[in-house]
């Protein structure tokens, strides 16, 4: 079994590195290097603040959640636990959620099982944000998927981001029937109509999620859990947002564009890989190059933002390691 883990772990950061051999097999390293040194540091650092801010209104979030359940928890271990998290999940992927549980049952006494159940509603809510976020991108910048579409086609992506809209929508007409037949998919795998053991796994993901979303009118302040959870997304929008005018080649990027972009860095932590690493570089770059980024630009871009994040994930779970560390000598 060890065995197995550890040739999964192995899979995984080959994945990472063979992304990052994508990203980076065409750039000019000079030009790149360029575009790096010449970043406005101060709206980096002013990135990396929303970054922790994002972690501190999860803390926030996550508070009221136990609360409601009757685990009154002190904002500094809800912080540090989360924030141990991140730091964790740069590592292992997925594994920060388990590290937050047992952080927060060793530091205010939640229940393991408890603590679980809660992170997984809040997953459940940014699954849901998520989605609302990439069907609102997908009419936004319908123009720059096609671009990507293209890309994955080995369509010059330069051309097909100045291509004219003329002619019959089938993208459109093809996005808008993907979305509609993904709802009825869904709404049958609901209703229990597909029977196969998958559906019916997918089923009860899919009532556990509506369980989920019902137990937040229990909760003792709803509507502050839902403006924590719009705040943490709009934190993580203008964490990408801020970093475009850092360079100058980025600084033409709309706000459409750039909720683009953001999709795209978002799907690259979804991906199994230690820290979004090669992924993320690979996803943003091609975003970028799709909305006229050149590729040297674009990997400059992916590259300074992803390290702003990963050292501000490092900082912010080094300081929850030893906040958890004082809180438990505190009490002995």
């Amino acid at each position: 079994m060890k065995g197995k883990a550890i040739g999964k772990y192995a899979a995984i950061v080959l994945m990472g590195i063979g992304l990052l051999y994508l990203a980076f097999k065409d750039m000019d390293p000079a030009k790149m290097w360029e575009d790096m040194i010449h970043a406005n540091l101060w709206l980096i650092g002013f990135s990396i603040l929303l970054g922790y801010l994002a972690i501190v209104l999860r803390s926030y979030r996550w508070r009221i959640v136990l609360r409601s359940m009757g685990h009154e928890v002190p904002l500094g271990a809800a912080l540090h636990s989360v924030a141990l998290a991140y730091l964790v999940n740069l590592a292992i992927p997925r594994g920060g959620e388990i590290a937050r549980c047992t952080a927060i049952q060793r530091a205010a006494g939640v229940p393991m099982d408890k603590a679980l159940g809660t992170v997984i509603m809040e997953r459940m809510i940014d699954l849901l944000m998520s989605l609302v976020l990439v069907v609102i991108t997908v009419f936004l910048a319908l123009r720059e998927f096609k671009g990507l579409f293209a890309l994955t086609k080995g369509v010059s992506p330069e051309a097909a981001a100045t291509a004219e809209s003329s002619g019959f929508p089938w993208v459109g007409i093809g996005l808008a029937a993907l979305v509609l037949g993904g709802l009825l998919l869904l709404l049958a795998l609901y209703k229990g109509v597909i029977r196969h053991p998958l559906a019916d796994r997918m089923r009860h993901f899919m009532i556990g999620i509506g369980h989920g979303l019902r137990s937040i009118r229990s909760l003792d302040n709803s509507w502050a859990f839902w403006g924590h959870s719009i705040g943490i997304w709009g934190c993580y929008f203008l964490m990408v947002y801020i970093c475009f005018f850092s360079m100058e080649a980025t600084s033409i990027v709309t706000i459409p564009q750039a909720l683009f972009v953001m999709m795209s860095a978002t799907f690259s932590y979804i991906l199994p890989v230690p820290g979004g690493i090669g992924a993320y570089h690979y996803l943003v770059s091609s975003a970028l190059l799709v909305i006229g980024v050149p590729l040297d630009a674009g990997l400059a871009f992916a590259t300074v933002v992803h390290s702003a994040q990963t050292l501000m994930m490092i900082l912010a779970g080094v300081s929850g390691f030893a906040g958890l560390a004082f809180i438990r000598r505190k009490h002995g």
